[in-house]
């Protein structure tokens, strides 16, 4: 199985901005990485907003990546029509198709259970909403799936890979699957290809 930290440690920066980054993960540091290699990384999910940076210059101490203004979604999305080589580079077509899903689900870590709607599906995880913040970066939950367009009911487990308040008591998360079914995955597969 390889490691989550398998691919920071071959990591090389390039530095062109000048300033160093560093990634904490599990006690252990990584780097230093440019900017626009923090960028790359959040958007390939080798990092996520959970993880701390730091960089010399800019922070006294450790840092959630999700508590920095630089790496906020907006900042990211308003850098992409810069022009700028470089920032093109990071921006990459999806891994996973992705298409509208508007199924409704359980989620459960075990100890709270919670009712929710999916806003979009890929084979590789989901956009969600739920009434309720207690759930974190990095949580890992069980999602069970009603059938909707198509797709059977399914049940995954994930990982909150984001989270974003909207509407002042809703939020959308982000989920990436860290296990479920071959069947489902190409059942998802076909799905997302035919709502394309």
């Amino acid at each position: 199985m390889k490691s989550k930290n398998a691919d920071l440690n071959t990591k090389k920066s390039d530095s062109t901005d000048g300033m160093e980054w560093f990634v904490l993960r599990d006690e252990n540091k990584f780097g230093p990485f440019s900017f626009h290699e923090i960028l790359q990384m959040l958007q390939t999910k080798e990092i996520f907003e959970y993880d701390y940076v730091w960089n010399k210059a800019e922070l006294e101490s450790w840092k959630l990546v999700s508590e920095i203004p630089s790496f906020a979604s907006e900042k990211i999305k308003g850098l992409r029509p810069a022009g700028q080589p470089q920032v093109e580079e990071v921006f990459f077509r999806r891994r996973h198709a992705r298409a509208k899903y508007g199924a409704s689900i359980l989620i459960h870590n075990n100890k709270e259970v919670w009712r929710g709607q999916s806003l979009e599906l890929s084979s590789g995880g989901a956009g969600l909403i739920l009434n309720t913040d207690s759930i974190q970066n990095g949580d890992s939950l069980f999602l069970h799936f009603k059938a909707g367009d198509g797709v059977p009911p399914f049940n995954a487990t994930c990982r909150i890979v984001s989270k974003k308040t909207i509407n002042g008591s809703s939020v959308r998360y982000g989920v990436k699957f860290t296990n479920i079914s071959v069947v489902i995955q190409t059942a998802i597969k076909k799905f997302t290809k035919g709502a394309a």
